[in-house]
């Protein structure tokens, strides 16, 4: 869907790595500007080495976060009550992220290339998603229950 919403045109001078999913990397065709990835199981990786995530604001918030990089979130209807809309409006509040509502995913290409190339827009989204990050979060946890139940 997110991809539905980005003309190829708008974003000539972006690289983009669009991670399909396994079970849907066949129904796109790629270029040499816009990758097609099934699956990566190093998403810390995949995160720090981008510019700039478009994605869902489900479980990612938290890889997105711990890595610093600065997102466009999209959040879906489905789920929990709505805990996704909630998790791309804190971390827009925080100015980590733009939150795209999906009835705007017109919108997406002219948000991409607004954010690309605004390096201080970058660099002031890194800097409020590194702060609101939590990337020792599972040890703290761990911690904390070893003190309570220790």
């Amino acid at each position: 869907a997110i991809a539905s919403g980005v003309e190829r045109r708008i974003l000539e001078d972006v690289q983009i790595v669009h991670l399909a999913g396994t079970r849907f990397v066949s129904e796109y065709a790629g270029t040499d500007r816009w990758k097609i990835v099934g699956f990566e199981d190093r998403m810390e990786r995949f995160f720090a080495a981008t510019d700039l995530v478009v994605s869902r604001a489900g479980g990612m918030v938290a890889e997105i976060t711990a890595t610093g990089t600065p997102s466009i979130l999209v959040p879906g209807a489905f789920g929990s009550k709505g805990h996704q809309e909630a998790s791309a409006r804190a971390l827009e509040q925080a100015g980590a992220a733009v939150l795209l509502p999906e009835k705007q995913l017109s919108e997406l290409g002219e948000q991409i290339v607004g954010i690309i190339k605004d390096d201080m827009k970058l660099r002031d989204m890194a800097a409020a998603s590194v702060c609101i990050g939590k990337p020792d979060a599972a040890q703290m946890v761990a911690e904390e229950m070893m003190r309570a139940h220790g």
